[in-house]
Protein backbone atom coordinates (compact mmCIF):
# COMPACT_ATOMS: atom_id res chain seq x y z
CA UNK A 1 0.00 0.00 0.00
CA UNK A 2 2.73 2.53 0.90
CA UNK A 3 4.75 1.64 -2.19
CA UNK A 4 1.74 2.17 -4.51
CA UNK A 5 0.96 5.52 -2.83
CA UNK A 6 4.56 6.66 -3.37
CA UNK A 7 4.49 5.68 -7.02
CA UNK A 8 1.23 7.56 -7.59
CA UNK A 9 2.65 10.66 -5.91
CA UNK A 10 5.80 10.62 -8.11
CA UNK A 11 3.70 10.17 -11.27
CA UNK A 12 1.52 13.12 -10.30
CA UNK A 13 4.60 15.28 -9.59
CA UNK A 14 6.18 14.40 -12.95
CA UNK A 15 2.97 15.18 -14.87
CA UNK A 16 2.60 18.54 -13.10
CA UNK A 17 6.21 19.50 -13.94
CA UNK A 18 5.64 18.58 -17.55
CA UNK A 19 2.53 20.69 -17.75
CA UNK A 20 4.20 23.63 -16.03
CA UNK A 21 7.18 23.38 -18.42
CA UNK A 22 4.87 23.27 -21.41
CA UNK A 23 2.94 26.34 -20.19
CA UNK A 24 6.18 28.17 -19.54
CA UNK A 25 7.37 27.43 -23.09
CA UNK A 26 4.10 28.69 -24.54
CA UNK A 27 4.19 31.89 -22.52
CA UNK A 28 7.84 32.46 -23.39
CA UNK A 29 7.12 31.95 -27.08
CA UNK A 30 4.24 34.37 -27.04
CA UNK A 31 6.28 36.94 -25.14
CA UNK A 32 9.27 36.48 -27.45
CA UNK A 33 7.01 36.80 -30.43
CA UNK A 34 5.53 40.05 -29.19
CA UNK A 35 8.94 41.49 -28.28
CA UNK A 36 10.82 40.57 -31.39
CA UNK A 37 7.97 40.70 -33.85
CA UNK A 38 9.16 43.79 -35.47
CA UNK A 39 12.81 42.94 -35.58
CA UNK A 40 12.55 39.32 -36.76
CA UNK A 41 11.05 38.37 -39.92
CA UNK A 42 7.91 36.43 -40.29
CA UNK A 43 9.80 33.44 -41.68
CA UNK A 44 12.06 33.19 -38.77
CA UNK A 45 9.13 33.48 -36.44
CA UNK A 46 7.32 30.86 -38.36
CA UNK A 47 10.32 28.55 -38.12
CA UNK A 48 10.61 29.12 -34.45
CA UNK A 49 6.95 28.46 -34.00
CA UNK A 50 7.26 25.25 -36.00
CA UNK A 51 10.26 24.19 -33.94
CA UNK A 52 8.45 24.94 -30.72
CA UNK A 53 5.37 23.16 -31.99
CA UNK A 54 7.54 20.17 -32.88
CA UNK A 55 9.21 20.35 -29.52
CA UNK A 56 5.77 20.64 -27.93
CA UNK A 57 4.54 17.60 -29.86
CA UNK A 58 7.64 15.65 -28.82
CA UNK A 59 7.06 16.73 -25.26
CA UNK A 60 3.47 15.63 -25.52
CA UNK A 61 4.52 12.28 -26.93
CA UNK A 62 7.09 11.86 -24.20
CA UNK A 63 4.51 12.93 -21.66
CA UNK A 64 2.00 10.41 -23.02
CA UNK A 65 4.64 7.67 -23.04
CA UNK A 66 5.62 8.58 -19.50
CA UNK A 67 1.96 8.65 -18.46
CA UNK A 68 1.36 5.20 -20.04
CA UNK A 69 4.47 3.89 -18.32
CA UNK A 70 3.36 5.38 -15.03
CA UNK A 71 -0.15 3.97 -15.59
CA UNK A 72 1.28 0.49 -16.26
CA UNK A 73 3.56 0.80 -13.27
CA UNK A 74 0.64 1.97 -11.09
CA UNK A 75 -1.53 -0.89 -12.39
CA UNK A 76 1.27 -3.33 -11.61
CA UNK A 77 1.72 -1.80 -8.19
CA UNK A 78 -2.05 -1.93 -7.64
CA UNK A 79 -2.13 -5.63 -8.62
CA UNK A 80 0.78 -6.32 -6.30
CA UNK A 81 -0.96 -4.35 -3.55
CA UNK A 82 -4.18 -6.34 -4.13
CA UNK A 83 -2.19 -9.56 -4.09
CA UNK A 84 -0.51 -8.47 -0.90
CA UNK A 85 -3.86 -7.61 0.66
CA UNK A 86 -5.26 -11.00 -0.36
CA UNK A 87 -2.14 -12.69 0.98
CA UNK A 88 -2.48 -10.71 4.19
CA UNK A 89 -6.14 -11.68 4.57
CA UNK A 90 -5.27 -15.28 3.80
CA UNK A 91 -2.44 -15.12 6.31
CA UNK A 92 -4.79 -13.71 8.94
CA UNK A 93 -7.33 -16.48 8.18
CA UNK A 94 -4.58 -19.10 8.33
CA UNK A 95 -3.31 -17.67 11.62
CA UNK A 96 -6.89 -17.77 12.97
CA UNK A 97 -7.26 -21.39 11.86
CA UNK A 98 -3.88 -22.18 13.34
CA UNK A 99 -4.88 -20.63 16.65
CA UNK A 100 -8.13 -22.63 16.65
CA UNK A 101 -6.21 -25.82 15.86
CA UNK A 102 -3.73 -25.02 18.62
CA UNK A 103 -6.65 -24.51 21.04
CA UNK A 104 -8.23 -27.78 19.88
CA UNK A 105 -4.91 -29.59 20.26
CA UNK A 106 -4.61 -28.14 23.75
CA UNK A 107 -8.10 -29.33 24.65
CA UNK A 108 -7.34 -32.76 23.20
CA UNK A 109 -4.08 -32.83 25.13
CA UNK A 110 -5.88 -31.90 28.36
CA UNK A 111 -8.55 -34.53 27.68
CA UNK A 112 -5.89 -37.13 27.00
CA UNK A 113 -4.09 -36.19 30.21
CA UNK A 114 -7.32 -36.51 32.22
CA UNK A 115 -8.07 -39.84 30.55
CA UNK A 116 -4.54 -41.03 31.25
CA UNK A 117 -5.01 -40.03 34.90
CA UNK A 118 -8.35 -41.87 35.00
CA UNK A 119 -6.76 -44.92 33.41
CA UNK A 120 -3.94 -44.83 35.95
CA UNK A 121 -6.48 -44.53 38.78
CA UNK A 122 -8.51 -47.43 37.37
CA UNK A 123 -5.35 -49.45 36.97
CA UNK A 124 -4.43 -48.82 40.60
CA UNK A 125 -7.99 -49.68 41.66
CA UNK A 126 -7.90 -52.81 39.50
CA UNK A 127 -4.67 -53.94 41.12
CA UNK A 128 -6.20 -53.32 44.54
CA UNK A 129 -9.34 -55.22 43.51
CA UNK A 130 -7.18 -58.08 42.23
CA UNK A 131 -5.35 -58.21 45.55
CA UNK A 132 -8.63 -58.13 47.49
CA UNK A 133 -10.06 -60.78 45.14
CA UNK A 134 -7.05 -63.04 45.72
CA UNK A 135 -7.44 -62.52 49.46
CA UNK A 136 -11.13 -63.36 49.20
CA UNK A 137 -10.29 -66.48 47.19
CA UNK A 138 -7.89 -67.55 49.92
CA UNK A 139 -10.52 -66.79 52.52
CA UNK A 140 -13.12 -68.76 50.55
CA UNK A 141 -10.72 -71.72 50.32
CA UNK A 142 -10.27 -71.56 54.06
CA UNK A 143 -14.04 -71.28 54.55
CA UNK A 144 -14.59 -74.19 52.16
CA UNK A 145 -12.17 -76.35 54.13
CA UNK A 146 -13.88 -75.29 57.37
CA UNK A 147 -17.31 -75.97 55.89
CA UNK A 148 -16.22 -79.39 54.67
CA UNK A 149 -14.99 -80.18 58.17
CA UNK A 150 -18.27 -78.98 59.63
CA UNK A 151 -20.19 -80.95 57.02
CA UNK A 152 -18.29 -84.06 58.04
CA UNK A 153 -19.17 -83.36 61.67
CA UNK A 154 -22.79 -82.80 60.71
CA UNK A 155 -22.85 -86.04 58.71
CA UNK A 156 -21.42 -87.91 61.69
CA UNK A 157 -24.06 -86.36 63.93
CA UNK A 158 -26.74 -87.19 61.36
CA UNK A 159 -25.59 -90.82 61.31
CA UNK A 160 -25.70 -90.83 65.10
CA UNK A 161 -29.18 -89.31 65.02
CA UNK A 162 -30.27 -91.91 62.49
CA UNK A 163 -28.98 -94.69 64.76
CA UNK A 164 -30.83 -93.15 67.70
CA UNK A 165 -33.92 -92.76 65.54
CA UNK A 166 -33.71 -96.39 64.46
CA UNK A 167 -33.40 -97.48 68.07
CA UNK A 168 -36.39 -95.31 69.00
CA UNK A 169 -38.36 -96.79 66.12
CA UNK A 170 -37.46 -100.28 67.34
CA UNK A 171 -38.48 -99.39 70.87
CA UNK A 172 -41.73 -97.93 69.53
CA UNK A 173 -42.34 -101.08 67.47
CA UNK A 174 -41.64 -103.22 70.57
CA UNK A 175 -44.06 -101.08 72.59
CA UNK A 176 -46.71 -101.51 69.90
CA UNK A 177 -46.14 -105.27 69.89
CA UNK A 178 -46.39 -105.34 73.69
CA UNK A 179 -49.56 -103.28 73.53
CA UNK A 180 -51.07 -105.65 70.98
CA UNK A 181 -50.05 -108.60 73.12
CA UNK A 182 -51.71 -107.02 76.17
CA UNK A 183 -54.83 -106.31 74.14
CA UNK A 184 -54.93 -109.91 72.95
CA UNK A 185 -54.45 -111.13 76.51
CA UNK A 186 -57.21 -108.83 77.71
CA UNK A 187 -59.55 -110.07 74.99
CA UNK A 188 -58.76 -113.65 75.95
CA UNK A 189 -59.52 -112.93 79.60
CA UNK A 190 -62.79 -111.26 78.57
CA UNK A 191 -63.66 -114.28 76.42
CA UNK A 192 -62.83 -116.60 79.33
CA UNK A 193 -65.06 -114.53 81.63
CA UNK A 194 -67.85 -114.73 79.07
CA UNK A 195 -67.47 -118.51 78.79
CA UNK A 196 -67.45 -118.81 82.56
CA UNK A 197 -70.63 -116.73 82.78
CA UNK A 198 -72.25 -118.93 80.15
CA UNK A 199 -71.19 -122.08 82.00
CA UNK A 200 -72.53 -120.74 85.29
CA UNK A 201 -75.79 -119.80 83.59
CA UNK A 202 -76.03 -123.33 82.14
CA UNK A 203 -75.36 -124.84 85.58
CA UNK A 204 -78.07 -122.65 87.10
CA UNK A 205 -80.53 -123.79 84.45
CA UNK A 206 -79.61 -127.44 85.04
CA UNK A 207 -80.06 -126.99 88.77
CA UNK A 208 -83.45 -125.37 88.21
CA UNK A 209 -84.47 -128.31 85.99
CA UNK A 210 -83.32 -130.79 88.63
CA UNK A 211 -85.22 -128.96 91.33
CA UNK A 212 -88.35 -128.87 89.19
CA UNK A 213 -88.04 -132.60 88.55
CA UNK A 214 -87.52 -133.32 92.27
CA UNK A 215 -90.44 -131.10 93.13
CA UNK A 216 -92.65 -132.88 90.59
CA UNK A 217 -91.60 -136.24 92.04
CA UNK A 218 -92.30 -135.04 95.57
CA UNK A 219 -95.69 -133.72 94.43
CA UNK A 220 -96.61 -137.02 92.87
CA UNK A 221 -95.40 -138.97 95.93
CA UNK A 222 -97.41 -136.78 98.29
CA UNK A 223 -100.59 -136.78 96.22
CA UNK A 224 -102.15 -139.18 98.62
CA UNK A 225 -101.78 -136.82 101.56
CA UNK A 226 -104.39 -134.40 102.60
CA UNK A 227 -105.27 -131.35 100.67
CA UNK A 228 -104.04 -128.91 103.34
CA UNK A 229 -100.66 -130.51 103.68
CA UNK A 230 -100.34 -130.50 99.97
CA UNK A 231 -101.18 -126.85 99.77
CA UNK A 232 -98.68 -125.91 102.49
CA UNK A 233 -95.93 -127.97 100.99
CA UNK A 234 -96.62 -126.63 97.54
CA UNK A 235 -96.48 -123.05 98.86
CA UNK A 236 -93.22 -123.75 100.67
CA UNK A 237 -91.75 -125.35 97.58
CA UNK A 238 -92.86 -122.41 95.43
CA UNK A 239 -91.27 -119.94 97.86
CA UNK A 240 -88.02 -121.91 97.89
CA UNK A 241 -88.03 -122.20 94.09
CA UNK A 242 -88.59 -118.47 93.59
CA UNK A 243 -85.84 -117.60 96.05
CA UNK A 244 -83.37 -120.00 94.47
CA UNK A 245 -84.18 -118.80 90.95
CA UNK A 246 -83.81 -115.15 91.95
CA UNK A 247 -80.49 -115.85 93.62
CA UNK A 248 -79.16 -117.74 90.61
CA UNK A 249 -80.31 -115.11 88.17
CA UNK A 250 -78.83 -112.38 90.37
CA UNK A 251 -75.48 -114.17 90.51
CA UNK A 252 -75.42 -114.63 86.74
CA UNK A 253 -76.38 -111.05 86.04
CA UNK A 254 -73.84 -109.74 88.54
CA UNK A 255 -71.06 -111.80 86.96
CA UNK A 256 -71.95 -110.68 83.44
CA UNK A 257 -72.37 -107.06 84.44
CA UNK A 258 -69.11 -107.12 86.41
CA UNK A 259 -67.25 -108.57 83.42
CA UNK A 260 -68.76 -106.08 81.04
CA UNK A 261 -68.08 -103.25 83.49
CA UNK A 262 -64.46 -104.32 83.83
CA UNK A 263 -64.05 -104.51 80.07
CA UNK A 264 -65.85 -101.27 79.37
CA UNK A 265 -64.09 -99.44 82.20
CA UNK A 266 -60.66 -100.55 80.96
CA UNK A 267 -61.37 -99.63 77.37
CA UNK A 268 -62.98 -96.36 78.41
CA UNK A 269 -60.00 -95.42 80.57
CA UNK A 270 -57.58 -96.26 77.74
CA UNK A 271 -59.65 -94.30 75.21
CA UNK A 272 -60.10 -91.39 77.61
CA UNK A 273 -56.38 -91.27 78.33
CA UNK A 274 -55.54 -91.37 74.60
CA UNK A 275 -58.13 -88.68 73.83
CA UNK A 276 -56.87 -86.49 76.66
CA UNK A 277 -53.25 -86.83 75.55
CA UNK A 278 -54.19 -86.21 71.90
CA UNK A 279 -56.29 -83.17 72.79
CA UNK A 280 -53.62 -81.76 75.05
CA UNK A 281 -50.99 -82.32 72.36
CA UNK A 282 -53.17 -80.71 69.71
CA UNK A 283 -54.01 -77.76 71.91
CA UNK A 284 -50.42 -77.24 72.98
CA UNK A 285 -49.09 -77.69 69.43
CA UNK A 286 -51.69 -75.34 67.93
CA UNK A 287 -51.06 -72.74 70.64
CA UNK A 288 -47.31 -72.99 70.27
CA UNK A 289 -47.57 -72.90 66.49
CA UNK A 290 -49.74 -69.80 66.51
CA UNK A 291 -47.58 -68.10 69.10
CA UNK A 292 -44.33 -69.03 67.33
CA UNK A 293 -45.63 -68.06 63.88
CA UNK A 294 -46.88 -64.76 65.24
CA UNK A 295 -43.60 -64.03 66.98
CA UNK A 296 -41.60 -65.09 63.89
CA UNK A 297 -43.65 -62.80 61.64
CA UNK A 298 -43.20 -59.88 64.04
CA UNK A 299 -39.47 -60.54 64.21
CA UNK A 300 -39.35 -60.84 60.41
CA UNK A 301 -41.19 -57.54 59.88
CA UNK A 302 -38.85 -55.76 62.31
CA UNK A 303 -35.70 -57.10 60.64
CA UNK A 304 -36.92 -56.22 57.13
CA UNK A 305 -37.99 -52.72 58.18
CA UNK A 306 -34.70 -51.98 59.98
CA UNK A 307 -32.40 -53.28 57.23
CA UNK A 308 -34.35 -51.59 54.43
CA UNK A 309 -34.39 -48.24 56.23
CA UNK A 310 -30.65 -48.45 56.96
CA UNK A 311 -29.81 -49.24 53.32
CA UNK A 312 -32.02 -46.44 51.95
CA UNK A 313 -30.55 -43.95 54.43
CA UNK A 314 -26.94 -44.84 53.53
CA UNK A 315 -27.75 -44.72 49.80
CA UNK A 316 -29.37 -41.27 50.15
CA UNK A 317 -26.39 -39.93 52.09
CA UNK A 318 -23.47 -41.49 50.18
CA UNK A 319 -24.54 -42.66 46.71
CA UNK A 320 -27.47 -40.66 45.33
CA UNK A 321 -27.93 -37.04 44.23
CA UNK A 322 -31.71 -37.21 44.71
CA UNK A 323 -33.18 -39.29 47.57
CA UNK A 324 -35.64 -42.19 47.29
CA UNK A 325 -39.25 -41.26 46.58
CA UNK A 326 -42.24 -42.74 48.39
CA UNK A 327 -43.31 -44.96 45.46
CA UNK A 328 -39.87 -46.60 45.25
CA UNK A 329 -39.78 -47.19 49.02
CA UNK A 330 -43.29 -48.73 48.95
CA UNK A 331 -42.34 -51.03 46.07
CA UNK A 332 -39.14 -52.14 47.85
CA UNK A 333 -41.05 -52.76 51.10
CA UNK A 334 -43.69 -54.89 49.39
CA UNK A 335 -41.05 -56.87 47.51
CA UNK A 336 -38.99 -57.42 50.69
CA UNK A 337 -42.04 -58.65 52.63
CA UNK A 338 -42.64 -61.09 49.77
CA UNK A 339 -39.18 -62.71 49.48
CA UNK A 340 -36.98 -61.73 52.49
CA UNK A 341 -36.60 -63.89 55.62
CA UNK A 342 -38.96 -66.59 54.32
CA UNK A 343 -36.83 -69.51 55.56
CA UNK A 344 -35.21 -70.57 58.82
CA UNK A 345 -32.30 -72.91 59.47
CA UNK A 346 -31.22 -74.43 62.77
CA UNK A 347 -27.43 -74.22 63.19
CA UNK A 348 -26.50 -77.33 65.16
CA UNK A 349 -22.91 -76.20 65.75
CA UNK A 350 -23.86 -72.87 67.36
CA UNK A 351 -27.34 -73.88 68.64
CA UNK A 352 -28.99 -70.87 66.95
CA UNK A 353 -31.82 -70.28 64.49
CA UNK A 354 -30.77 -68.48 61.29
CA UNK A 355 -33.38 -66.57 59.24
CA UNK A 356 -32.62 -65.91 55.54
CA UNK A 357 -32.39 -64.51 52.86
CA UNK A 358 -31.59 -61.04 54.17
CA UNK A 359 -32.51 -57.73 52.54
CA UNK A 360 -28.90 -56.87 51.48
CA UNK A 361 -28.41 -60.36 49.99
CA UNK A 362 -31.56 -60.04 47.83
CA UNK A 363 -30.49 -56.54 46.74
CA UNK A 364 -27.04 -57.75 45.62
CA UNK A 365 -28.40 -60.66 43.53
CA UNK A 366 -31.19 -58.46 42.03
CA UNK A 367 -34.03 -60.58 43.50
CA UNK A 368 -35.46 -57.66 45.47
CA UNK A 369 -35.15 -55.23 42.53
CA UNK A 370 -37.00 -57.64 40.23
CA UNK A 371 -39.70 -58.21 42.85
CA UNK A 372 -40.05 -54.46 43.51
CA UNK A 373 -40.64 -53.82 39.79
CA UNK A 374 -43.87 -55.82 40.10
CA UNK A 375 -45.18 -53.27 42.62
CA UNK A 376 -43.67 -50.15 40.94
CA UNK A 377 -46.61 -48.52 39.12
CA UNK A 378 -47.41 -50.78 36.10
CA UNK A 379 -45.70 -53.93 34.82
CA UNK A 380 -44.19 -51.91 31.95
CA UNK A 381 -42.44 -49.46 34.31
CA UNK A 382 -38.91 -50.34 35.38
CA UNK A 383 -37.39 -49.59 38.75
CA UNK A 384 -35.09 -46.50 38.50
CA UNK A 385 -31.57 -47.56 37.56
CA UNK A 386 -29.76 -44.94 39.64
CA UNK A 387 -31.67 -46.02 42.76
CA UNK A 388 -30.91 -49.72 42.16
CA UNK A 389 -27.20 -49.00 41.54
CA UNK A 390 -26.87 -46.90 44.70
CA UNK A 391 -28.80 -49.43 46.80
CA UNK A 392 -26.74 -52.33 45.46
CA UNK A 393 -23.46 -50.54 46.20
CA UNK A 394 -24.48 -49.95 49.81
CA UNK A 395 -25.76 -53.54 50.18
CA UNK A 396 -22.48 -54.93 48.81
CA UNK A 397 -20.45 -52.95 51.36
CA UNK A 398 -22.81 -54.11 54.12
CA UNK A 399 -22.44 -57.79 53.15
CA UNK A 400 -18.65 -57.59 52.86
CA UNK A 401 -18.40 -55.96 56.29
CA UNK A 402 -20.97 -57.96 58.27
CA UNK A 403 -21.77 -61.34 56.70
CA UNK A 404 -20.58 -64.49 58.43
CA UNK A 405 -17.92 -66.58 56.69
CA UNK A 406 -19.98 -69.76 57.26
CA UNK A 407 -22.99 -68.38 55.35
CA UNK A 408 -24.02 -70.88 52.62
CA UNK A 409 -27.51 -70.18 51.32
CA UNK A 410 -27.68 -73.22 49.00
CA UNK A 411 -26.83 -75.64 51.79
CA UNK A 412 -29.24 -73.99 54.24
CA UNK A 413 -32.06 -73.86 51.65
CA UNK A 414 -31.80 -77.63 51.10
CA UNK A 415 -32.65 -78.40 54.76
CA UNK A 416 -34.39 -75.18 55.87
CA UNK A 417 -38.01 -74.73 56.90
CA UNK A 418 -40.43 -72.27 55.33
CA UNK A 419 -41.93 -69.46 57.36
CA UNK A 420 -45.63 -68.81 56.92
CA UNK A 421 -45.85 -65.36 55.28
Amino acid sequence: MNESNGINATAAAISSTWYSALGALLLGGIFFYKKHLDSNSANRLHELLNKKEANLNEAKCLLLEEQTKQQKASNKIQCRANNLEENERKLEYDTHLLEEKIAQHKKIEDNLRSRINDIEKRERKLTEDMKSFEERLKEQDRIRIDVEGRLNDVQIKEKKLKVDLDSLEKERAGALVEEERLNIRLMKEIDELKTKVKESHALVEEEQKKRKESEEESITNRASNSRDDEVEESSKIAVSISASSSSSTSTSTTTTTSATKINTSMTDTVIDEEDNTDNSKKESSSFNHDESSESENEKRFKMIDKELKDLIKQADENELEEPFDEDSIKALTKGALKICYTKKFYDVMNDTMIYFPSVPQTVVDYRLIEEAERFYFDDVDEFPQDLSIGLRSVATEFILSSQDDDYDEEYMTAIAQDIAV
